[in-house]
Order: structure tokens, then C-alpha cells, then sequence
């Protein structure tokens, strides 16, 4: 007989979520549990909320454990070593959750975020806890083990394994253990009996299953199904959901981050210095078939960047879907592409999700009176955020535009008008595949709500955001871990996917 489990708990950061993204659909799919929920760090709460599969709890790290947190742990990390910190708090964290349900009996389950199943998976048989194993020593595990609780190594296999089955009361009673032993909180007694300057000093779980053995070796049993740590040796990570249940797959793979992945072929691009190099030579100088999508298309002439490009004959081949959600401007880009091939006009913005939101620019009857002394670039006709703020911004930023300007700034910002608009995600659209694609995203301020919205399985190959108020960590991390690097730009960024493209002289 099966026992249900209670939840299912994965702790998580940026790094993983290309892999994330696929296995929060797969393990609800093959492991059934009341709860399942992932802990990430408070920057990257939204990130996780939109682009994990529904059915997932989202944990702030630093509400979950209150008591120890990552800056507690790296400032008792050496000198030198504090960069690692990261990786001692996650194992914490993971035996505070572990602990983190209501009644003792519950049985939880930690499984690693860089970890998918692909096939139904079970924890629990004849009352006993079933666990997979691994073939792993490393020898400072067990110095810390042994300083912690007074134990050897006694089985001759790896509780390291990618997931951990536990009862809470388990947890509990290892924690109290220690408490009593070191008389000090637990977690202090963990970080004081490891040698913190290791790299990997402790395990969370080569820990809790040697302190198990010596206490419920009679409920525990080994489950000898294979599973595989190199993911890339089974299916590149991108085919991965696709692949149909038999008998030769492993129960589940990890794509941990240090292993190799497998290279696909790819598009040698030119290195290009600024934004205006690398479209010069998108459009004019690669052989590839070529398709944009561009978020926030405003009216297609007044300070585009690949206005010139769409109007020339030359580039009639080039797929274009131009997103404007503001009426007077989607209408000036209408008359603008009539006669344009190729050409998708969407009057709508683009967001994380489909919805109906309040949307804020200039009155563009107004907006003609803004360039003040200089210069006549009719600048406030770009202005278009979700945000009020973003827009007020901009009206503060070109007060150099002369005393008459200043003296009408509060006329300019009565002149903000709120509308609603249509929003839906850009996954709804296909935007990687066997094109050379590019996104181009200019929409002050929600740079980041139109990434989360795209299908990151079928990312493009190039990204262009501006940068509106300042530049926005958290999007570049996410990028990062999507795979993305930076290749130049400094007010509009230019990044390429470094899975489909490789950048020469």
C-alpha cells in the first residue's frame, strides 16, 4: 500500500529555471501529493509565480525561514568563501521545510529543482519509505556527519540522490537531537560542525539518511529503479516533454548546472558593437530567413529602430508582428504597413498573462506641444507605460527642454490619459522555430511582465529591451539563466540566445 504524500517541496533560485519550467509540469504529473510548492528567493517570487505550472505554491525564502536567513549564513562563511553561502542556506532550507507541515505522521518529500521525472514515481510501500540511491562519497560530508552526530557512514550507498521521502516527526526529532547534543540551535550546530571553507561540506541528505538509519532502519527500504544525473545524455532539455514512457528510461534525469550539454548546431553571427551595428547586420548582411516581433511599435516611423529596415523592398521577406495597444498610434502604423508583406498588426499590449489593464500616455494632442526648446523630436508621443510613475518620470527627466516646458509640466501630466487595454502573452504567438527571430521590446517599465509572458521552450534568438528607469537586475538574471548573453547596447540592450547562435569577429 501506498501512503499519500502531503507535499512535495522544491527549493529553487534563477539558475534553474529553464530546467524548472519543464519539471513543475512533469512532477504533478508523476508524483501525486496534496501540496506542492517551491522556495525561491524574494527577488524572484514573481518570476517563479508566472512561469511555473499552475498548481504551484510560491514560497519567499525569508518568510519561510525566519530565524536564519542567507546573509546569516555567509556572514559566518571564511574569508574568501562567502560566495558559497548560497549553497549551505539551500540545504537549511530544505530541512526547515521538511519540518514546515502540520502533524508528524506527514510524509514530505524535497526534490530538487534541477530534477524531472518521467515516469510515476511512489515514496512509500508496506509502511517503509522507499529511497533511491546514489553511488557519491565525499569525504567531508562524513567529517561533518561524524562531528554533528557522533556517526559513520553505515550503508554502502549515497542517500544523495536528487529527491528525499521524510516524515516530519522524523525532521523534528533529528533537529531536537541536535539541539539537545550541541545545545544551540540547530542550524547553528549544523554550520559550526561543518568546515565551512570546503566547498561542499555538508549534505542535507547523506546527513538526515545516516541519522535515519540509526533510528528507523526498519522502516526505510531502497528503491533500485534507475534514474540518471546527466540529463543531456537522455534528451537535450528541449525535447525533454516530449518523450514517451518505456521501459529504457530512467525514473527521472537531473540537468544540473556544471554538467555538459549537448551542442546544437547554430548561427554564426557577427559580434556587433552597438544596437545599430547588430540590426545593420541583421537585416543587411545574413542569408537566414528572418522574423521580429516588436512590443510597443508606437506608430512605426517616430524614433523606431527598425522603421528603415521594414520600409525597404530589400527586406520584404522579413516576418514582422508589430504590437501597439494605444488607438491614435495603432492607427498611424496601419496606414503606415498597408502595403507591407508579412505584416501581423496587433492592437493589444503584451504581458505576462491575458487580462484587461490600465494603461497610461500623453494625450497626443498634447504631446505635440512637449518638445519645449529642443530638441523637435516629439519624444512624449513614445511615452506609454503601465505605470503612471514611468511616464511622470519622463516628463521630469526633459525639463531641460526650456522654461516655457517647465512652466507647462503640470499641464503635461493632467495631459496623462488612462485607458484600458487588451493584454496577452506572447507565448499565445510563435516566436522561435526555423526563422532567425528577434523581439524587440520598448514598453517603459514592463520589460520583465512581457519576458514571463513569452513560451521559454521556444525562446528567439535575439532580445532588444530598453532600459526605462534604471536598469533592472532581476531581467538580466533571468536571461542569464534562460541562456541568453549580453552582446552590446547601452540604452537598449542586445542579448542572443546562446543555444541557437554563436557570435565570430
Amino acid at each position: 500500500m501506498n501512503e499519500p504524500i502531503k507535499k512535495v517541496t522544491s527549493v529553487a533560485s534563477i539558475k534553474d529555471i529553464g530546467t524548472w519550467i519543464r519539471a513543475s509540469k512533469q512532477i504533478p504529473k508523476f508524483i501525486a501529493a496534496d501540496r506542492y510548492e517551491v522556495i525561491v528567493p524574494a527577488r524572484y517570487v514573481r518570476i517563479f509565480e508566472v512561469l511555473s505550472s499552475p498548481g504551484w505554491i510560491v514560497l519567499d525564502e525569508n518568510e519561510l525561514a525566519k530565524e536564519f536567513s542567507i546573509e546569516y549564513v555567509r556572514n559566518r562563511m571564511p574569508q574568501g568563501k562567502e560566495a558559497r553561502a548560497g549553497w549551505y542556506f539551500q540545504q537549511l532550507l530544505k530541512i526547515h521545510a521538511l519540518m514546515n507541515s502540520d502533524f508528524d505522521d506527514d510524509l514530505v518529500l524535497i526534490w530538487d529543482a534541477d530534477t524531472i521525472p518521467l515516469k510515476p514515481l511512489i515514496f512509500s510501500h508496506d509502511e517503509r519509505l522507499l529511497y533511491f540511491t546514489g553511488t557519491e562519497y565525499h569525504r567531508p560530508y562524513f567529517n561533518a556527519i561524524s562531528r554533528l552526530l557522533k556517526l559513520d557512514k553505515s550503508v554502502n550507498f549515497s542517500f544523495i540522490a536528487q529527491c528525499f521521502p521524510a516524515y516530519v516527526g522524523w525532521v523534528k526529532e533529528f533537529t531536537r537531537h541536535l539541539e539537545e547534543t550541541h545545545q544551540k540551535r540547530w542550524f547553528d550546530a549544523i554550520l559550526d560542525c561543518t568546515d565551512l571553507g570546503e566547498i561542499s561540506g555538508f549534505s542535507e541528505y547523506e546527513t538526515l539518511g545516516t541519522f535515519f538509519v540509526h533510528r528507523y532502519i526498519e522502516k526505510m527500504a531502497i528503491n533500485h529503479a534507475r534514474w540518471e544525473r546527466f540529463g543531456e545524455q537522455i534528451a537535450p532539455i528541449g525535447d525533454i516533454l516530449n518523450l514517451p514512457i518505456s521501459d529504457d528510461l530512467p525514473m527521472y534525469v537531473s540537468y544540473e548546472s556544471w554538467s555538459k550539454r549537448i551542442e546544437q548546431p547554430k548561427v554564426i553571427f557577427k559580434h556587433a558593437k552597438s544596437e545599430a551595428d547588430f540590426l545593420d547586420y541583421f537585416f543587411n548582411h545574413t542569408n537566414e530567413s528572418r522574423s521580429i516581433i516588436q512590443v510597443g511599435a508606437n506608430d512605426g516611423e517616430m524614433c523606431d529602430p527598425i522603421f528603415r529596415y521594414l520600409a525597404s523592398a530589400n527586406n520584404a521577406d522579413v516576418s514582422a508582428i508589430l504590437i501597439e495597444p494605444v488607438e491614435f498610434y495603432f492607427e498611424k502604423l496601419k496606414k503606415l504597413h498597408s502595403k507591407r508583406p508579412n505584416t501581423l498588426l496587433i492592437k493589444a499590449a503584451a504581458s505576462s498573462v491575458e487580462s484587461i489593464r490600465d494603461f497610461y500616455h500623453i494625450d497626443p494632442a498634447i504631446a505635440y506641444e512637449m518638445n519645449g526648446d529642443g530638441p523637435k523630436n516629439d519624444w512624449a508621443h513614445g511615452q506609454g507605460s503601465f505605470f503612471r510613475e514611468s511616464v511622470v518620470h519622463w516628463i521630469d527627466q526633459n525639463a531641460f527642454r526650456g522654461e516655457s516646458y517647465r512652466a507647462n509640466m503640470p499641464r503635461f501630466k493632467d495631459a496623462i490619459l488612462e485607458s484600458k487595454v487588451n493584454c496577452f502573452p506572447l507565448k499565445n504567438l510563435a516566436i522561435g522555430g526555423k526563422l532567425l527571430s528577434l523581439l524587440l521590446i520598448d514598453v517603459q517599465g514592463a520589460e520583465l511582465d512581457v519576458l514571463l509572458g513569452m513560451d521559454w521552450c521556444a525562446p528567439p534568438d535575439f532580445i532588444i529591451y530598453e532600459q526605462d528607469i534604471a536598469r533592472i537586475k532581476v531581467i538580466e538574471d533571468l536571461l542569464n539563466a534562460m541562456g541568453f548573453s549580453y552582446l552590446c547596447g547601452l540604452s537598449n540592450l542586445v542579448f542572443y540566445n546562446t543555444s541557437t547562435v554563436a557570435i565570430g569577429n
